[in-house]
């Protein structure tokens, strides 16, 4: 038997036997190449995607490791939106002096400021923004923060145009709000979307102090 004749039978011996093995056998190669090829792609978005800032926020994240963002700036659109001797740098300045904001909506909105109000508008460096602490209202030793309506939801976005409710409780004191603006921004905007209704109340509604945390660098 010449050397072709016999290479010619091993082959069809080899495909006859391929043939007898159940199909799991058969399509092993193919699978295999196809989770090898998906793994790779894993590989690369992660890597992509920074594999080490992930790991570094989940371990922050577990820890409950913040830090201030600072130094950040409060404007308030339209500017004839904050009343009268009130100032918005008072949001960000880490003290109990309020901003206070003319309240006459004129209806509801989906998300964000109700009409006929204003919105915040907070400034800073690029950063990833974890956390934020508000003072709704007065401070508490204000005696008069029973006389106005307080910020019972809020709407904020990161400029993506992508808005998300809050809803605040009505406890006087510091609350903390868990976000995730998903990638570094520089500007945050929130409006007051809805207020406690508070009979014969001024039309006037303040926050004491805004703070917005990230995870260290």
């Amino acid at each position: 038997m010449s050397p072709a004749t016999q290479a010619a039978q091993d082959r069809a011996a080899r495909k006859a036997y391929r043939r007898s093995l159940p199909p799991l056998y058969r399509w092993r190669r193919v699978i295999i190449g196809v989770l090898v090829a998906a793994l790779i792609v894993v590989i690369a978005v992660a890597l992509r995607s920074d594999p080490v800032g992930i790991v570094k926020g989940a371990w922050y994240g577990l820890r409950q490791q913040y830090v201030w963002v600072r130094p950040v700036q409060a404007t308030v659109i339209p500017p004839e939106a904050t009343a009268a001797k009130s100032d918005p740098a008072a949001l960000v300045d880490e003290s109990d002096n309020e901003w206070t904001m003319n309240w006459t909506p004129t209806g509801v909105s989906p998300c964000g400021p109700a009409p006929g109000t204003g919105f915040i508008m907070l400034t800073f460096a690029p950063t990833r923004i974890r956390l934020m602490q508000i003072v709704p209202g007065l401070a508490e030793s204000n005696p008069e923060r029973k006389l106005q309506p307080l910020p019972q939801v809020l709407g904020i976005d990161f400029g993506d145009g992508k808005c998300k409710t809050i809803e605040l409780r009505s406890a006087p004191g510091m609350q903390t709000i868990k976000i995730d603006s998903k990638q570094k921004v520089t500007q945050m905007r929130i409006g007051i979307h809805s207020a406690t209704p508070l009979a014969n109340a001024e039309p006037l509604i303040s926050i004491t102090e805004v703070i917005l945390k990230a995870y260290p660098s």
